[in-house]
């Protein structure tokens, strides 16, 4: 490829611009930090890596724009995450909070609180997430005047003047404010209004516990009391203004109890409402694939069964089974296994919905290996059998099909 003369300086110094660390306008933000608490300003930090990160070179060139243009009574800084950093400045003071995706565009209150984080932001993505920081800003206002009438109320009242505090911010800013969760805490211990659940909710503890309720009861030699968890369970449904997630968890605790107490009608019923509050989201399109994993019935693509088959109760499993079949006779059905194992019964011929050929009353509902159906007509109807997984759900079974 050529270039000219007038071209060569250009790209080298574009090369020069691009390779060396960002020589930024913008402050850093350990330098301007008690700037901001002494004059009672928000910092909107710019967390870049300049020396390899081209794209954050882009974005801080475009902060930088964008402070001076600015009318917002907030301190700019950036937050250089360098590979190439001296140990002094590895010890220098950070942002609150961990960034995994950088650039980010990150908002700190004059105390040193997370009001507002978008990571992977990008030139063009950012004057939208500058809106939506400032937006954040507001918000956090709203919730400094909650806490600040908090702070003259007591008991059960100041914890949910904190917790409405709470809930203006994003839910990870509000999981940041330890300080605030302890002045919930302290107002109101007994957490009558269930401020503190809310706002420090983890689910899979939350389960455990559900779980604990139950088998604890049972020890020594006592019934499962399956009442009290359940009662936990509502108490903790009936908080408000939980998120729909939230409540998707919450519920996923009370089908593990009615799955646990054999009522299967109640579990899925579960399921279905856990979709129905937010069906699009990934614990509402799990629900709804879960109630069908439980409910319908099983395809083989081939007379063999794997572990992906296997269901944890006896399931319909039907495969086509045509190749074996040569006319009228008695037809010795095997399910040989490979490895693993699980639980196999009352095999039948059906076409459709129609059932051609079943066992005799006396060998129906009993596991075996090894079966005998008739075959009177012509019809090559498919087989089908109840079939239910068990242990690490891990099986590789052949299914033969010999005429007698």
């Amino acid at each position: 490829m050529f270039y000219s003369i007038t071209t060569l300086p250009r790209l080298l110094a574009a090369a020069v611009i691009l390779a060396a660390p960002l020589q930024a306008a913008l402050p850093a933000y350990h330098a301007v930090k008690d700037e901001a608490k002494t004059v009672n300003k928000y910092m909107i930090v710019v967390w870049a890596g300049t020396d390899w990160s081209p794209k954050s070179r882009e974005v801080t060139r475009a902060a930088e724009h964008l402070s001076k243009s600015s009318a917002e009574p907030v301190l700019w800084c950036v937050q250089d995450e360098r590979e190439e950093m001296t140990e002094e400045e590895k010890k220098l003071p950070k942002p609150p909070g961990a960034v995994w995706n950088i650039p980010a565009i990150q908002v700190v209150s004059p105390d040193g609180h997370t009001v507002f984080l978008s990571e992977g932001v990008s030139r063009d993505t950012l004057p939208a997430v500058v809106k939506q920081a400032v937006e954040a800003v507001k918000q956090q206002n709203k919730a400094d005047a909650l806490w600040e009438k908090a702070a003259a109320a007591s008991g059960a009242n100041a914890a949910a003047l904190y917790g409405e505090g709470l809930q203006q911010l994003p839910p990870y800013a509000a999981r940041e404010r330890k300080d605030i969760l302890e002045k919930i805490r302290k107002a109101d211990p007994e957490d009558t209004r269930g401020m503190h659940f809310k706002y420090t909710f983890n689910h899979l503890p939350y389960i455990e516990k559900v779980q604990r309720m139950v088998n604890d009861s049972a020890k020594d030699g006592g019934r499962k009391d399956y009442k009290a968890a359940h009662a936990y369970v509502d108490k903790q449904l009936k908080i408000p203004g939980m998120t729909p997630l939230q409540k998707q968890q919450v519920m996923a605790a009370r089908f593990w109890l009615y799955r646990n107490e054999g009522k299967k009608d109640l579990a899925l019923k579960t399921l279905k409402d856990i979709a129905r509050i937010s069906p699009k989201t990934l614990m509402g399109v799990g629900a709804q694939s879960y109630y069908r994993y439980l409910t319908e019935p099983v395809t083989l693509k081939e007379p063999r069964i794997t572990g992906y088959y296997l269901r944890p109760e006896m399931t319909p499993t039907r495969v086509n089974i045509a190749d074996m079949l040569n006319g009228p006779g008695n037809y010795k059905i095997t399910f040989k296994m490979n490895s693993g194992g699980c639980s196999i019964r009352n095999p039948r011929f059906m076409r459709g919905t129609r059932v051609v050929s079943e066992l005799p009353r006396d060998q129906q509902d009993k596991n075996g290996r090894e079966f005998t159906l008739r075959l009177s007509g012509s019809e090559k109807p498919d087989l089908v059998f109840d079939c239910q997984g068990h242990g690490w759900f891990d099986v590789d079974c052949d299914i033969i099909v010999t005429k007698e």
